[in-house]
């Protein structure tokens, strides 16, 4: 099949690594639409051409964290890919490093 495929890429895998939402997939896209919920609820959405986000700077409140992503190419998406959650401590918001 010679036709060029416009259908968006597939997250394979997705996961936290420590402030980082990382994620695997295969496929070609644009970028990709990550959203961030925070004890279920929407804190941001972002976009990125990396297949990594660093929400260091979400992650300031305790809470259960989650994210979802989605490949997007052009103007298709694929379904989003939504990860187990990770718990965010008091402890562990103090104590993560800045980023300047």
């Amino acid at each position: 099949d010679s036709s060029v495929s416009s259908e968006p890429a597939v997250i394979s895998d997705a996961w936290w690594n420590d402030s980082v939402a990382s994620w695997n997939y295969t496929g070609k896209c644009d970028h990709f639409e990550i959203q961030l919920f925070r004890n279920g609820n929407l804190v941001q959405t972002e976009t990125t051409i990396a297949s990594e986000f660093d929400f260091i700077e979400a992650l300031a409140d305790e809470g259960d964290y989650t994210f979802q992503v989605r490949p997007v190419i052009q103007d298709q998406t694929s379904e989003w890919t939504t990860t187990s959650n990770t718990s965010i401590s008091m402890l562990m918001a103090i104590g993560l490093p800045s980023h300047h």
